[in-house]
């Protein structure tokens, strides 16, 4: 043993931003006792761990590494509460006992850095990943009995199970960009786990399935199915199922996504895309949530044909509107009237998450309960405000009028509690992963509103928006683009893309979103190279091609599906 220290959290200035932290630590003069929430007097901030150990051939090797002075690093420079000799991550595994003086400690899990230690080390951030990666970080300890731990005392391992996970071999799992669902889930069953470590693992577990369900079950062109009227769920609005006329599994779509649909079996039927109003696992069936418009040719034909169990065409489900399930920030849905939709897929996802999920606040706004779809679902929601702008007189369960940017930030505005490394902290309202889905003007009020709110643009989605949608700079001044016999050039001062360009040889071409999202103008690529931007929002096969955002990078020849 070198050091022993406690501390309790305060409010720092980390490169200009005031942050609540108990990372600065000096050496104890003395011994200390570590009873089950570790050392006395000692408070993490938001850590669950009760105690936090580095080995002590870390300050050299890492002073070495970054050309830093060792001089300068006090023992516990780290935020460590012990600085012990002899250990090494690579060979202590989760579980082991270590018994520090007379206290025994059990291993739960890898210290996985945050910009506060970059911070205390006087480096950027960037070195954190090589960090993690080589393991050498620091590990965490629960006290198996309570005991006086003073620097000098002695300190021995006990591994009671060989095959549990090194600490240096979780560290890198955890951040492994090539890691696979089932190598994180083996770690959780090693009842030793932290929370933190656990939490951590179940977050990766869900952004890698949400990234294997873009990879899943998908298809080329269009494929038949079965359409046929659920029920109705509000006025002039009904739930459809979408059942495959074959036996191919189907693709999985991401909480938000939609589906593109071809509302007959000719080159020249409707085609439109509607969100996918449900998610699941075991997927037999897509369901849509349509409403009848007025004037609305698609909506229409849809209700028309799921009446009558008839037949429709789709794309795999694409778009870039989707839950994010992996962070820790409250999830905010504002949708209005039939942005209902996707609404109810992120609700169902978050939900199924397999980590303490952070809290959800859902605002909708209707114009009365007659119009107010899945209205028991919302209200069962964590927390929902439903705002009725014309009610009748047996309405209940809602404010009056219309949402309003105060009410927004009343509701939104005050600080919220969560958890997203175990222990539970608070953190301003603005501070949310907010998600909006109605007609342009209301969702134009809700992003005025939030940003005079002071809530950062890159934590606000909406259906409509597309990040970096700007077209790149081509890399080409012209080529020849050959459509199935139709030759048309390209120039790079023209700058059209391939659908563009089809349009304006007089070809009549399927198409939807024009922004990548919705999979209608995939193509063959018969020869040549083209560029995507923006890029697709589905990944496609080395010889597909969305036309709506790609442009040649030679001379191109394409095959229509």
């Amino acid at each position: 043993m070198v050091a022993v220290s406690t501390a309790r959290p305060a409010w720092q200035d980390v490169r200009g931003q005031r942050t609540f932290t108990s990372i600065v630590r000096s050496p104890a003069p003395g011994a200390l006792w570590f009873g089950a929430e570790g050392p006395d007097g000692n408070e993490t901030a938001v850590h669950t761990e009760a105690v936090l150990a580095s080995p002590a051939e870390h300050y050299a090797m890492w002073a070495e590494r970054f050309g830093a002075d060792p001089a300068a690093w006090d023992w516990c420079r780290f935020g460590e509460n012990i600085v012990v000799s002899g250990f090494d991550e690579n060979n202590l595994r989760i579980g082991d006992i270590v018994r520090i003086g007379e206290a025994v400690f059990r291993v739960t899990s890898p210290r996985i850095p945050c910009f506060k230690f970059a911070w205390r080390m006087d480096q950027p951030d960037s070195v954190l990943g090589p960090m993690i990666e080589s393991g050498h970080v620091g590990f965490y300890l629960a006290v198996e009995t309570p005991g006086r731990v003073a620097a000098g005392d002695s300190a021995t391992t006990e591994c009671p199970d060989p095959s549990a996970i090194t600490v240096g071999d979780l560290s890198r799992l955890l951040v492994a960009r090539d890691a696979e669902p089932q190598a994180l889930r083996e770690p959780l069953a090693n009842r030793w786990l932290g929370g933190q470590a656990r939490g951590m693992l179940a977050k990766r577990i869900a952004g890698l399935e949400d990234l294997a369900r873009l990879k899943t079950g998908r298809w080329s062109g269009w494929r038949p199915f079965r359409l046929a009227k659920l029920r109705e769920e509000a006025q002039d609005i009904a739930s459809f199922t979408l059942t495959p006329l074959d036996d191919v599994p189907l693709a999985p779509p991401l909480a938000g996504q939609f589906l593109t649909v071809r509302l007959g079996n000719g080159d020249d039927a409707p085609v439109h895309s509607w969100t996918l109003s449900d998610h699941d696992d075991a997927l037999q069936r897509y369901r849509l949530t349509v409403k009848r418009l007025a004037g609305g040719e698609g909506s229409a034909l849809l209700h028309e044909i799921g009446a009558r169990g008839g037949t429709v065409w789709a794309r795999p489900p694409a778009g870039r509107f989707t839950l994010k399930r992996d962070g820790f920030m409250r999830v905010v849905l504002i949708s209005a009237g039939i942005g209902v939709t996707p609404m109810l897929a992120m609700l169902k996802a978050h939900r199924e998450r397999q980590d303490s999920p952070p809290p959800l606040v859902w605002i909708h706004q209707t114009r009365s309960g007659e119009t107010h779809a899945f209205a028991a679902t919302g209200r069962d929601a964590a927390l929902c405000h439903v705002f009725y702008s014309a009610p009748r007189e047996d309405d209940a369960g809602h404010e009056p009028g219309r949402l309003t940017p105060d009410r927004l930030r009343e509701i939104l505005a005050p600080a919220y509690k969560t958890a997203p490394f175990g222990r539970e902290i608070e953190l301003e309202g603005i501070f949310s992963d907010i998600y909006i889905c109605g007609p342009a003007p209301f969702e134009a009020m809700v992003r005025d509103a939030l940003a005079a709110m002071g809530v950062p643009p890159g934590q606000v989605r909406s259906e409509s928006f597309v990040p970096g949608a700007a077209d790149a700079a081509p890399s080409i001044a012209r080529a020849q683009v050959d459509f199935g016999g139709t030759v048309a050039e390209w120039t790079q001062d023209a700058n059209l893309s391939l659908l563009e360009l089809a349009e304006a040889a007089g070809l009549a071409l399927a198409f939807g979103c024009r922004s990548g999202s919705c999979g209608a103008c995939e193509s063959t690529l018969v020869s040549g190279r083209v560029e995507h931007s923006p890029s697709p929002a589905m990944p496609l096969a080395a010889d597909r091609v969305l036309l709506c955002c790609a442009r040649p990078a030679s001379d191109v020849a394409i095959a229509f599906d």
